[in-house]
């Protein structure tokens, strides 16, 4: 039969204390009746001394001890032994000088090296139990004995009111000692049904009516404190892997749903250039012809370069952020830079850029993703905007950590809100073929996001009061 902890430990609590109270119940009694004899043999050593001072008077030992007997108790045995042992004297054997030499008497051997001596045991003369009290003086031995009878063992047995005491102690001791094995058994037997019961989830897939988690109610104690802190964080590491889980899921619908993307977004510029340098390989063309069959395919593995670019840069942000260095950039001369490179696309579609910017301002990030945002927003702008626009850059408020911006455009903006809130998801378009038709990789607007992400920033985007779209975000100082 398996033993429980409760039973373990009240047994082994039980075992300790019996032992321990055994030991003092032995050694009380044994001091008890140490002190009565000690008690009875000052009864004797005065009759010792009585009988010494009497023959101190006379030199004729018996008469006088026989006068002493007379008067004595008649349950007291005389003795008078000799320094060599030899019995000279016994009031109850008659015939003593037939008596065995009692120089290896315990008594006596005790009473020859301490002065005095005690022994209980059966005379060898008459057979009777006696109480021997022995006290060595100058020329002999004087020993008187007490019967070892019914009255002497009572005086001599120990008193039963420590042992009750005992008693009533030990069994109070193993009720505290239950009541204590009880609230470590209960927060022990809570902790492992816990354990087990989480062991058991391991062992079989979770499902949506799987049983929730057991809420253990541990004792108020600090082993119960400690039980419901483990239970605590078994639940918080449950919840982690069922979040862990979930975005681990969430993360592969995504790759999937990219990876449908890109291979999308992959096939149009390499069927388009497949198809481009098929004509020019199969069919008899004038020079001016192949030409515009090889200014296309060049064209489509431009989009493919910009595409593979872009995917890279989204690439290294999320997963290799710790690269880019940071230090300040100065905003209005990364947007002087910035107008430069894109003159002639602004040209041709007379879109002026404007902004009202300190010229002092610098913001604390990386220079290259910080043009890429403002160069992403200004081509998208460019591309879909439409002609004759204003692009209009504003800081319009700042806090203890962060400039805000505004980017907005004069153009025809997004009539349809719900497009609004999808615009930085990766190849989203308004409609299909959009990006196609105007260039671009579809990924500026996400690499704008993740930017701004990037430098612990914000970024939303609306519909501008009077036409065109507005993008709030922010950069740190």
């Amino acid at each position: 039969m398996k033993i429980n902890y409760k039973q373990k430990l009240s047994l082994c609590f039980v075992v300790i204390f019996s032992l321990f109270t055994a030991g003092v119940v032995l050694f009380e009694q044994s001091r008890e009746r140490e002190h009565k004899t000690e008690a009875l043999e000052e009864k004797l050593d005065a009759y010792v001394h009585i009988v010494h001072a009497a023959l101190q008077r006379r030199s004729d030992y018996q008469p006088a001890l026989d006068s002493l007997a007379a008067l004595f108790p008649p349950h007291i045995r005389l003795s008078l032994i000799a320094a060599d042992g030899l019995v000279v004297y016994d009031n109850v054997i008659a015939e003593f000088t037939h008596m065995e030499n009692h120089a290896q008497r315990p008594e006596i051997v005790h009473a020859h090296s301490k002065g005095h001596g005690a022994d209980i045991r059966i005379s060898s003369s008459n057979d009777r139990e006696y109480l021997y009290y022995a006290k060595r003086f100058d020329r002999y031995y004087i020993r008187v004995a007490l019967p070892y009878d019914v009255q002497v063992r009572h005086f001599l047995k120990s008193g039963n009111l420590f042992l009750y005491y005992i008693v009533a102690l030990f069994v109070l001791m193993l009720l505290l000692i239950n009541y204590v094995a009880s609230r470590f058994g209960k927060s022990i037997r809570q902790l492992r049904d816990f354990a087990l019961h989480m062991e058991n989830e391991k062992q079989k897939k979770r499902t949506e009516h799987s049983p929730p988690l057991p809420h253990a109610q541990f004792p108020n104690d600090e082993l119960g404190e400690i039980g419901a802190k483990i239970a605590e964080n078994f639940r918080k590491l449950k919840e982690g892997e069922t979040a862990i889980a979930l975005e681990q899921e969430k993360t592969r619908m995504l790759k999937h749903e990219l990876t449908g993307n890109i291979t999308h977004e992959l096939r149009t510029p390499v069927a388009g250039i497949r198809g481009c340098l098929e004509t020019v390989l199969e069919h008899p063309l004038t020079p001016e012809k192949e030409r515009y069959f090889i200014e296309s395919a060049y064209n489509q593995t431009l989009v493919l370069s910009e595409l593979i670019q872009d995917m890279g840069l989204i690439t290294k942000m999320e997963d290799a952020s710790h690269s880019f260095h940071v230090e300040p950039v100065g905003i209005c001369a990364l947007l002087e830079n910035l107008r430069n490179d894109l003159h002639a696309p602004l040209h041709e579609k007379n879109i002026r850029m404007e902004w009202n910017i300190p010229d002092d301002l610098t913001v604390k990030g990386n220079k290259n993703l910080l043009y890429s945002i403002f160069r992403n927003l200004t081509d998208n702008a460019i591309r879909y905007a439409g002609s004759d626009v204003v692009i209009r850059i504003d800081k319009y408020k700042d806090d203890d950590g962060f400039y805000h911006f505004s980017f907005s455009d004069t153009g025809v903006g997004i009539p349809d809100e719900y497009h609004l809130n999808r615009l930085f998801e990766r190849f989203y378009r308004i409609n299909e073929g959009r990006t196609r038709d105007t260039g671009g990789s579809g990924l500026g607007l996400s690499i704008v996001k993740n930017a701004v992400a990037f430098h612990k920033g914000t970024i939303i985007v609306k519909n501008r009061h009077g036409g065109g779209l507005e993008f709030l975000f922010s950069l740190p100082k």
